[in-house]
């Protein structure tokens, strides 16, 4: 083998074992993933889905806002505290609490519009 083909030989190498990360790395990649595999598929049958802002693993608190059919909607609390908390905290034991950082009262459609007897 000459010199020059030893040479294009390990760039090939280093080519191939200089790939980025895999971003399914880290506890809020895990959480994001089990989210989308396992969560959003259900909750797109309403028209929603949910998404991970922020997971810390030190404290154990989960960040998420909902979207879609689920922005606004007046079970909205239910789903996150009955059904998505109860299955992340089953998947990862050391989520302590999901708290929904979604504002309800904004979007195209919420169902959601605020106190309505308020200024009565």
């Amino acid at each position: 083998m000459s010199e020059d083909e030893k040479i294009e030989q390990s760039d090939a190498v280093e080519e191939t074992t200089t790939e980025a990360p895999s971003p399914a790395t880290g506890f809020q990649a895990k959480v994001t993933e089990f989210v989308e595999n396992m969560i959003n598929p259900s909750l797109a049958s309403h028209g929603g889905w949910v998404e991970v802002s922020s997971a810390n693993e030190e404290t154990g608190i989960i960040e998420m806002k909902m979207g879609g059919g689920c922005h606004g909607c007046g079970a909205s609390s239910a789903t996150m505290q009955y059904g998505i908390q109860t299955a992340l905290m089953e998947e990862f034991p050391q989520i302590a609490e999901v708290v929904d950082i979604t504002d309800h009262a904004t979007g195209e459609n919420p169902f959601y519009m605020g106190n309505p007897f308020a200024g009565i």
